[in-house]
């Protein structure tokens, strides 16, 4: 047989079925590479592919090729060293269309042969349909346009493929009116089978046997209908296989790298925190591979917020409902840790870990009397009575507005942040006990019921073993299964996938760009590069809905205003727009979120603040002291009424507090369009700057539900009129992309903030309550 015969066989078995979406990335058809080319964006992961062998004809063919999202390049060649040499070059593109419903695509191919002199060229248009999520429907015309020496032969593909149910599938291909075949698929468990069936012309019957090797290869072997083994391929994808293994693992999953909202960008010094993305790519991943059936979780140096703690919980807890084992250890007992691991089938104790089980604490650290004694005055103004932010610079206490705030914010996130672990405990009695006596020895932290044994890392998987399964294996192996960034499943599924744009607001919100810190480790987040990516998002028609996650106390108050503004608009007249927030959304942060039609929260979140305040610093009192003078030079008497020279002026105190009550005004104008809370209600009892813990918030109408990522998902689909079951991508539009690109920003960002300095900074939102976060 012809090589060239042999690519148009495999090319044509495999028109419907898109290539790559099952458990077949070599086969039948390399990939769709020497294909259908509109299977190309529905084969959704970067790989290649190599392909050899000879046939009856003791031709040898060799071929390759590689393929993004939406292009695609191949190279084929065949010689029997004697009358046959010939070669093939293909590039490839291909578009999803309607929310990947339909694929345009679209082959440019140049072919050689020792049969003619010069080169062919030849274009073939094809185009894929899934109507159903168990029909895919697939049709090319090859060498459609051609133009060289030796015009190659038009051929009109077509075929479809029907999923029987998962793990079987049924092809049908035809080539113009002269072949017809089909191709039978099937998931064996450690093997996947392939059978091409001829129905009418010259074709012959040929059996795939496919095995995938770790999560990213997979190989495969052809077999003719003369039983003999003639043709190999290894494919590779950058998605990873979801369950290549077969026997039952137990797998460790390291949690030591700082868990954040987002990674900063490049750093010489290596990886240095993971994002709450990847870490649900990660358990996305574990909850694809059936093999992982003893999961051990490491806290050993764990760093993270509650939002993220409860993210992590809700992982266990559907790995839970799989029927798998899921152990936590923890080399420290505190709270978030508690949290992120209360949902384990087992919680184990390091023996000589210290435990933090004492309560909600936090310290205020108050500088007025300094100032007052090295000649410093800080003038700052506010609106809201409980808006405590200004007071360490302009009270020797704390008011009794914000002890009373605080108190109560702090009893009701404590209950929030400790309700999950308290569950397991049949009688919390000795629970309680600890808090009025504390221990910090681990043996009480099992005592009371907090943890269910210590032990050592080493002895974990034997003792979940023994106990749970009763095996005695002392000597276990336990593979780790450390979280990477940009992890995707390898995606079968052919319904529609629609988009949905993810927003990260976090950290401090400040006029202009933000970036990343690198002398405070702290991020901040820009109006001037939030209302870029705003601005593109309003005009891409790819986006069903927008989430923006939110982990900020606040800042700029014109920033947000701004950022407010925007969002308004686009849920009003461009897309529903989900507001979700992680550890906390006060302040200006609170403020964004109320742009969304609706607003999630998690129970431990910090929400509210509705407040701001605002002023300067004089130092005159300091320079007099120092025996130095500063002269201000001006055109006009209040030029310089952001200068630290002198204090403020009776007129300009008053026009910043005009500033100050009107801001607010409109702030609470704000949150009463997005709760229809009553404006006078709202200012009387819920603003002022009062802080609020989620649970409190959804209690008092600040929040409309309680919920994390996924929450936040349900509602954008629901919003936008996507079915639940169906698959979406989430999409980030401030993501470092580059990472270099956002370091070189990043260090940009520090210069201005080193030059910015000596500056007067004169007024923002609230800086985040003590909290020991």
């Amino acid at each position: 047989m012809k090589f060239s015969t042999l690519i148009g066989v495999f090319a044509a078995s495999a028109l419907a079925y898109l290539p790559g979406e099952w458990s077949f990335p070599s086969i039948p058809n390399s990939n769709g590479l020497f294909g259908n080319p509109a299977g190309l964006s529905a084969f959704d992961s970067p790989g290649g592919v190599l392909n050899f062998g000879r046939d009856k004809d003791d031709v040898y063919e060799f071929s390759a090729g590689f393929n993004g999202d939406y292009l695609g390049a191949t190279f084929s060649y065949h010689s029997d060293y004697d009358d046959v040499d010939e070669s093939r070059w293909n590039l490839i593109a291909s578009l999803p269309m309607l929310d990947r419903f339909a694929f345009l695509g679209f082959s440019a191919g140049a072919f050689r042969s020792s049969d003619f002199h010069g080169t062919d060229f030849s274009a073939t248009p094809g185009i894929l349909i899934r109507p159903f999520q168990w029909l895919a429907l697939g049709f090319d015309s090859k060498h459609a346009v051609q133009f060289g020496p030796e015009k190659q032969r038009r051929i009109q593909e077509y075929g479809a493929t029907l999923r029987v149910f998962d793990g079987l599938s049924v092809s049908y291909a035809g080539e113009n009116k002269e072949t017809h075949r089909l191709l039978v698929e099937a998931n064996l468990g450690f093997l996947d089978l392939g059978v091409q069936i001829p129905i009418h012309g010259d074709d012959e019957y040929r059996v795939f046997a496919s095995h995938a090797f770790g999560r990213s290869f997979q190989g495969t072997l052809a077999i003719d209908d003369d039983w003999k083994p003639r043709h190999f391929s290894v494919g590779y994808h950058s998605a990873k296989l979801a369950d290549p293994y077969v026997l039952s693992r137990v797998v460790r999953v390291p949690l030591s790298l700082p868990l954040t909202e987002t990674e900063p960008g490049f750093s010489l010094f290596g990886r240095s925190s993971m994002s709450i993305e990847s870490l649900r790519e990660h358990f996305d991943l574990l909850l694809a591979d059936k093999s992982a059936q003893l999961i051990i979780f490491d806290f050993t140096g764990y760093k993270a917020g509650t939002a993220i703690s409860k993210e992590i919980e809700r992982g266990i807890a559907k790995l839970n409902l799989q029927g798998r084992t899921t152990i936590a250890y923890l080399d420290e007992l505190r709270p978030t840790t508690l949290l992120a691991s209360s949902a384990a089938t087992r919680i184990v104790l390091e023996p000589s870990a210290r435990v933090n089980y004492r309560g909600v604490g936090g310290e205020v650290l108050y500088y007025k009397g300094f100032f007052d004694w090295v000649g410093i005055k800080v003038e700052l103004l506010r609106h809201g009575a409980y808006k405590s932010a200004v007071e360490p610079y302009t009270a020797d206490s704390m008011s009794a507005e914000a002890r009373e705030n605080y108190t109560q914010l702090y009893t009701e996130w404590w209950n929030t942040l400790t309700a999950d672990s308290r569950m397991r405990i049949s009688t919390t009695l000795p629970l309680d006990s600890l808090l009025e006596h504390p221990s910090l020895l681990a043996k009480d932290a099992k005592r009371v019921g907090l943890v269910d044994t210590l032990l050592y890392l080493d002895e974990v998987a034997p003792y979940a073993l023994k106990t749970i399964y009763g095996l005695d294996a002392p000597f276990v192996n336990v593979s780790d299964y450390a979280p990477r960034a940009g992890v995707r499943i390898f995606d079968e599924d052919w319904r529609p996938r629609s988009k949905i744009a993810l927003l990260n607001i976090e950290g401090s919100i400040v006029d202009g760009v933000g970036g990343y810190d690198p002398l405070t480790g702290s991020r901040s987040t820009g109006s001037a590069e939030v209302l870029e990516a705003l601005g593109k998002l309003m005009k891409s028609p790819e986006y069903s809905a927008l989430i923006v996650r939110i982990n900020s106390p606040g800042g700029s108050a014109q920033a947000s205003d701004e950022i407010w503004h925007r969002l308004h608009t686009i849920s009003q007249t461009r897309m529903p727009v989900v507001a979700s927030i992680g550890d906390m959304g006060a302040s200006g942060g609170y403020m964004i979120a109320c742009g969304a039609n609706e607003i999630i929260a998690e129970k431990a979140s910090i929400v509210g603040s509705i407040g701001i305040f605002g002023g300067k610093v004089s130092v005159k009192g300091l320079l007099d002291k120092l025996k130095l003078r500063m002269e201000p030079v001006k055109t006009h008497p209040h030029a310089d009424a952001e200068g630290q020279g002198r204090e403020f002026s009776p007129e300009e105190r008053e026009a910043l507090q005009n500033y100050l009550d009107a801001f607010y005004d409109r702030f609470l104008d704000v949150v009463t369009g997005a709760t229809q809370l009553p404006k006078d209600s709202l200012d009387r009892s819920l603003a002022g700057g009062r802080v609020f813990t989620g649970s409190q918030g959804v209690k008092n109408g600040l929040i409309h539900r309680i919920g994390g990522l996924d929450a936040a998902i349900s509602e954008a689909k629901r919003f936008a009129g996507i079915p639940e079951s169906r698959p979406v991508q989430l999409e980030s539009l401030l993501s470092d992309g580059s990472y270099l690109s956002r370091s070189l920003s990043d260090q940009i960002r520090l210069l201005d903030w080193v030059n910015s300095v000596e500056k007067t900074q004169v007024w923002a939102l609230f800086v985040s309550p003590p909290l020991p976060f």
